[in-house]
């Protein structure tokens, strides 16, 4: 669906501004689209299973190995 193919899209930009950017969670939020930062968080952990600072963590633990 359309919905979701945005959200795909929306999750993958976010993704990699977390991992390559300095941008605050309130920055990535507005860049892809939503204007409140805890329902971004909300969304981003119920599509990726983590919460943006844990994704962060994670990926930044997997390039350590």
């Amino acid at each position: 669906s359309p919905g979701h193919s945005l959200l795909t899209i929306r999750m993958a930009k976010a993704k990699d501004l977390l991992l390559h950017t300095r941008l605050t969670l309130k920055e990535i939020s507005y860049s892809i689209g939503y204007k409140d930062v805890f329902y971004f968080s909300k969304v981003f952990k119920k599509y990726t299973g983590f919460s943006p600072k844990e994704y962060i963590r994670s990926k930044s633990s997997d390039r350590e190995k």
